[in-house]
Formats: structure tokens, sequence, C-alpha cells
């Protein structure tokens, strides 16, 4: 048999599916998919469950008050949207780095981001 892609249909599926990751030392931010096969779980994956949120701020221009305001609007509108947070890549040498954790992001730890083109 085939593995099976099925969207998490119970908080109590979420909390086993999240679990089962955990326990081999992995992490995923906002599971929303199984994978089984045979009945069994063999995989978990997000998909659309937190938006990827690219910026660009012209550091001559752009000052920190600027930032914190740009900030402050598109977390309105990701709520708006119904999203429970989001992802936002950023350059290690971003002038904005060492202030991301006091803001209260919590960082990616050994993780790569890749991406695929689809069109």
């Amino acid at each position: 048999m085939s593995a099976i892609v099925r969207k998490i249909k119970s908080k109590d599926e979420y909390e086993i599916l999240k679990n089962k990751v955990k326990n081999d030392n992995h992490s995923l931010l906002s599971p929303s998919y199984g994978v089984y096969k045979n009945g069994k779980v063999i995989g978990v994956c997000s998909y659309k469950a937190l938006p990827l949120v690219e910026i660009w701020l012209d550091p001559e221009d752009c000052k920190p008050r600027d930032t914190l305001e740009f900030m402050r609007q598109m977390e309105a509108i990701i709520d708006a949207d119904g999203a429970p947070g989001y992802v936002m890549p950023i350059l290690t040498n971003s002038p904005g780095t060492p202030f991301f954790e006091k803001l209260g992001y919590k960082k990616l730890i050994d993780h790569n981001l890749w991406y695929r083109l689809l069109r």
C-alpha cells in the first residue's frame, strides 16, 4: 500500500503527530498533514499552516521606528487573515537581527530554507 497524505482532523491527532515529530528530535512549527501507510504514521508536514513573510526595507531610508510600524501593520494583516503566526527569513547580517529575539521572535535553529518554483 502507498503512503497517504491526509489533513489533520482533530486536536488529538495534531498532538499525536506533533509528539511523534518531537520524539524524533525534530520540530514543525504548525503541522497540518499526516502521512500514513498501513494505518501507521510515517510522516508529518506543515503546508499553508504559517504564511511566509519576505521583506526588504531600504537601509538608508527605513529607520528602526519605521520597521516596527511596518511589522505592526503586517501582523495586523496576518492576524485578520486568521493565521496563528508567520515565518520570516532574515539575513544574518541584517541590522535588525540582534533585536528579533527581544521582540518575541523565535529563531529556527539548524534549518536550511529551500524553495522550488512550480511555475
